[in-house]
């Protein structure tokens, strides 16, 4: 659903997640839409754009924290290091992190993996362009094709939408608990899954 822009007009109606808010009239018509943006990002910036920013950062999200639970949990690849047998997530990313020179980003694995994210994305970047400056893509935001599951397949309008918003809902669960995990995990400690320490 693509909003272009028009003459700034005043909403009186109250969001429903913060009400002493009022609501942004960009955010009409979207999954998801409880009138929640108390920065007025939708003011600024075209809810295409910021919807496909939320959808990509919270698949990301998703994936990051179901990977970091997963080493703390004994999980490993079949063929990693067998020194690293017994290390947890934050160990792994420093790790992933280290070249033959500490400035080295780009030549160490999450370098490397960094580079594989921006030319996947490059394929993107007439419609995420075009998102951005309010004009018409060729696919909605967060749409990438990708239904290999077949979660959609001969599914109704309200169907589709229900989907996608416990997509949106899991996606945003996702941005909070990776940001928790990684503040638990390295500034309380890593010792115990889930990372609280409690006392005996």
């Amino acid at each position: 659903m693509q909003q272009l822009r028009a003459e700034e007009t005043t909403s009186e109606i109250r969001s429903e997640a913060i009400p002493f808010l009022l609501k942004s009239e960009y955010l009409n018509g979207y999954v998801g839409d409880v009138g929640f943006d108390p920065c007025g990002f939708s003011k600024e910036v075209q809810m295409e754009y910021l919807r496909e920013a939320e959808l990509k950062h919270g698949r990301l999200a998703m994936l990051a924290w179901f990977g970091w639970a997963s080493v703390d949990l004994g999980v490993r690849f079949p063929f990693s290091p067998t020194e690293w047998a017994d290390i947890n997530s934050p160990s792994a990313l420093n790790l992933l992190m280290k070249g033959e020179a500490t400035a080295d980003y780009w030549y160490t694995p999450i370098g490397y993996l960094t580079i594989a994210f921006v030319v996947s994305e490059w394929r993107e970047v007439e419609d995420i362009t075009k998102m951005r400056e309010g004009e018409e893509a060729s696919r909605v935001a967060g749409d990438l094709g990708c239904d290999f599951l077949q979660f959609l397949k001969d599914k109704s309008d309200e169907e589709v939408a229900a989907m996608k918003l416990k997509e949106l809902k899991h996606a945003r669960l996702g941005m909070i608990a990776m940001l928790g995990v990684l503040v638990q995990s390295t500034v309380v400690g890593a010792d115990a899954f889930p990372y609280i320490q409690i006392s005996a």
